[in-house]
């Protein structure tokens, strides 16, 4: 199965930040980009599992600070 490529600009659109962020984030080794012609392509699925493990690392630091707070008491 082929998996699908996005451009920086998409990729940067999906995560709300810029361009030149998306950039930074792939010279830093965060994303592998593979430069065809004179764009650089992302893997689509590389740029879901960054949201996921951002979202996962909120929820993990939200849990802690939230036990014992919906119990009901007042």
């Amino acid at each position: 199965m082929e998996e699908k490529r996005i451009t920086v600009a998409e990729a940067a659109k999906e995560l709300n930040v810029g361009i030149e962020t998306m950039r930074r984030y792939i010279r830093s080794g965060l994303f592998t980009g593979a430069k065809i012609g004179r764009a650089y392509l992302i893997r689509e699925a590389d740029v879901k599992r960054f949201l996921a493990d951002k979202f996962a690392e909120a929820d993990a630091k939200r849990k802690p600070a939230d036990v014992g707070r919906s119990g009901g008491e007042e």
